[in-house]
């Protein structure tokens, strides 16, 4: 039942987070959200857009630290081998086929996409590093910037905020912001000092 009440939602949200539009609001708001919750204000804002334009690698590298959380990630160990299968496949598409144009072009949305994802969190974790943290550090303040898997223990709860698109996400905005300015250690401030970043 959750399955069939999720799909509908599941694909409104992957045609509308592919658009254009909402790549470039979804980078301006993980990098503003970043400067106010994490610290550092139109720096890190800055910081955060540079990084998106500029690093050709930054998918590879926000996944090899476990940054690459989706919009709607919850997890699931059925699911564990199905992005592998997905990455084979992708890997052996080519443009010289002309039946998988459509979905070569849909996985270069979906990596714009991805690429706004986790531009803020690369950005927090390097900070995080060059002040001689530790990497298991780094990639909790980079998740904590807008934690998608963070749905509490009420299965009922995480039903309903898959079913409503981007419901959990702007929670877990709120949420964030809450804990980061409240001084709880699990927000995504608490490395800040007082000279900033």
């Amino acid at each position: 039942l959750s399955n069939l009440l999720v799909g509908s939602a599941k694909v409104l949200r992957e045609a509308v987070t592919r658009s254009p539009p909402f790549v470039i609001k979804n980078l301006i708001r993980d990098a503003m959200q970043a400067s106010v919750t994490y610290g550092g204000g139109p720096t890190m804002f800055f910081k955060v857009l540079h990084r998106f334009v500029t690093d050709p690698n930054l998918i590879r590298d926000a996944e090899k630290r476990g940054l690459g959380i989706g919009v709607d990630w919850s997890p699931d160990p059925k699911d564990a081998g199905k992005n592998f299968v997905k990455m084979i496949d992708r890997d052996q598409m080519k443009w010289s086929n002309p039946t998988e144009w459509a979905a070569l072009a849909w996985d270069g949305m979906g990596r714009f996409t991805k690429r706004s994802e986790v531009a803020a969190r690369m950005v927090v974790y390097d900070d995080v590093i060059a002040r001689e943290g530790s990497a298991a550090e780094a990639t909790n303040q980079a998740i904590e910037i807008i934690n998608y898997g963070r749905r509490g223990s009420s299965q009922m709860f995480a039903v309903l905020t898959a079913m409503a698109p981007f419901m959990n996400g702007r929670i877990q905005g709120l949420d964030v912001i809450y804990r980061s300015h409240m001084g709880y250690m699990d927000g995504p401030n608490n490395l800040i000092t007082e000279e900033g970043i």
